[in-house]
């Protein structure tokens, strides 16, 4: 993870990143120039044949050898243990007492379980688990955490910068503590990037679960924007309750290599603040990890 504000490279890679997005997003495009030519002779040459096609593209930070060792690594680790017959891993927290010595809570009073009865009443009801994928999108503005983001995916093993890739650009992420890792529903995709994901050379990474793959993502947090590198699961929504089709924000290398505060509408208006109706609420980042294992303070 890093700021997103700007990113310096050498301006072969620039044009590099430029010209994959470009081959993928508008592979129609030709530009004829004399075979010996110049750099800045070309370039003009590039931008007339562009024409009035221009297209947002995300710059990345060129990934070293070590770190795209680390995340192949990771993805494999991922594979192996949904193959394996254990269960789905859990961790407690840490806390600063005994916590066999929790005490039990008080009873209730009248006028709490009347004002209790209230917010019931007043609850939406979920027709399955309340998953954050069984909420209908009208509730999840309200509900849920959403953050917003752009994000690139390559396959693992992506050989250079003009292999497929996918590019969302400001989506909807689904703030779920309680999801593994990062989930993405395939047929958010793209038809020609669904198909490239079915080659055999993703094989390693698929499982019963899924594919992984690699995000690279901008993301937007209350206090600033960052990009952060992680491996996301792909599946098919027919794996989530209602199958909605959307973004999981989860667990492994998202939320667990962050810190951070949540401040619910509800407190932020308590302190007298204007947030509107349609606001959650703030998720402030202090601090993360990145791909290298090295905490990063804001």
């Amino acid at each position: 993870m890093e700021s997103v504000a700007t990113i310096t490279h050498h301006p072969s890679d620039l044009l590099r990143e430029v010209g994959a997005s470009m081959n993928w997003r508008h592979p129609e495009i030709s530009v004829t120039v004399p075979m010996v030519t110049t750099w800045k002779a070309a370039l003009s040459a590039t931008q007339s044949a562009l024409g009035e096609v221009d297209e947002t593209v995300i710059i990345t930070r060129i990934r070293s050898k070590s770190e795209r060792q680390i995340l192949r690594q990771v993805a494999l680790e991922n594979v192996q243990a949904d193959n394996s017959s254990s269960s789905a891993g859990v961790c407690s927290i840490r806390t600063a007492y005994d916590i066999t010595s929790l005490p039990y809570p008080k009873l209730s009073s009248e006028s709490t379980r009347k004002k209790l009865k209230e917010n019931a009443a007043k609850t939406p009801h979920f027709s399955t688990d309340p998953y954050p994928f069984s909420i209908r999108a009208t509730i999840t503005k309200r509900t849920l955490p959403v953050l917003k983001g752009n994000l690139i995916l390559r396959g693992i093993d992506y050989s250079n910068d003009d292999d497929p890739r996918e590019v969302l650009s400001s989506v909807d992420m689904l703030w779920d503590t309680g999801a593994q890792q990062t989930i993405i529903t395939e047929e958010l995709l793209s038809e020609s990037f669904r198909q490239h994901l079915k080659d055999t050379q993703h094989d390693p990474y698929r499982s019963k679960d899924g594919l992984r793959v690699q995000m690279d993502a901008a993301i937007g947090f209350s206090n600033t924007p960052i990009t952060l590198t992680a491996i996301v699961l792909i599946v098919p929504k027919s794996t989530v309750p209602n199958e909605r089709v959307g973004i999981l924000f989860g667990q492994q290398q998202c939320i667990d290599h962050i810190s951070y505060r949540s401040i619910p509408r509800r407190i932020l208006k308590g302190r007298g603040e204007d947030i509107g109706e349609e606001m959650w609420g703030d998720i402030v980042l202090d601090e993360f990890i990145d791909v290298n294992d090295e905490t990063v303070s804001l």
